[in-house]
C-alpha cells in the first residue's frame, strides 16, 4: 500500500469523523471542524494512494517552542503498515519551521502498540496522569520527544 500524506481539508472531515465514531473519546464532526480553525493548530491526513481513502490522521498544536499531538489514529485494517510513522515523520519535517524544539503527547497506558511505536520514534516517558481516561478507565502516559533541527531529523527514531 502506498501512502500519501497532506494537510487535512474540510472535505476529509466526514471520513475522519466516521473513524472517530468507533474510538473511545472520539471527536465529533463539530469538534474536527473547530480543530481546523484552531490558531496554532496543525492537522495531517494519510490517504491510500490507490483509492484516496482516508486511512489515518493526526492533529495537534504548536505554542511557543512546544508542540502537542492531540489525536493520531490509523484505520484498524491499515495498522502496522507505516501510516503512523509516516504521519510522525511528516510532522518532524514541519515542526522546526514553527520554532518547535519539543513535542508531547498522552497515550492510554493499556495501548501497548502505540507506546512501542512512540518509543521507536524517540519519545520518552515524562509523566503519568492516573485515571485520566474514561470508558474504559485508564491512566495517561505522558511522552516527550525533542525535535531535531537540520538534515538528520528524519533519522531519529525508528524506521517505517
Amino acid at each position: 500500500m502506498k501512502i500519501f500524506i497532506r494537510d487535512l481539508a474540510a472535505a476529509d472531515l466526514p471520513a475522519v469523523a466516521a473513524m472517530e465514531a468507533d474510538e473511545p473519546g472520539g471527536w465529533s464532526l463539530e469538534q474536527w471542524t473547530a480543530e481546523l480553525a484552531r490558531a496554532g493548530g496543525w492537522q495531517l491526513v494519510a490517504l491510500d494512494s490507490a483509492t484516496g481513502r482516508v486511512i489515518g490522521y493526526m492533529a495537534g498544536m504548536a505554542v511557543g517552542n512546544e508542540a502537542e499531538i492531540f489525536r493520531l489514529l490509523v484505520a484498524p485494517d491499515c495498522r502496522r503498515r507505516g501510516v503512523a510513522t509516516g504521519l510522525l515523520r511528516q510532522l518532524w519535517k514541519r515542526l522546526p519551521g514553527l520554532g518547535v524544539t519539543s513535542c508531547f503527547l498522552e497515550v492510554r497506558a493499556a495501548n501497548r502498540a502505540a507506546l512501542e511505536l512512540y518509543r521507536q520514534m524517540g519519545f520518552e516517558h515524562c509523566g503519568l496522569r492516573p485515571g485520566y481516561y474514561h470508558d474504559p478507565e485508564d491512566d495517561a502516559v505522558v511522552l516527550a520527544r525533542p525535535v531535531a533541527k537540520g538534515p538528520n531529523m528524519l533519522n531519529q527514531g525508528g524506521s517505517a
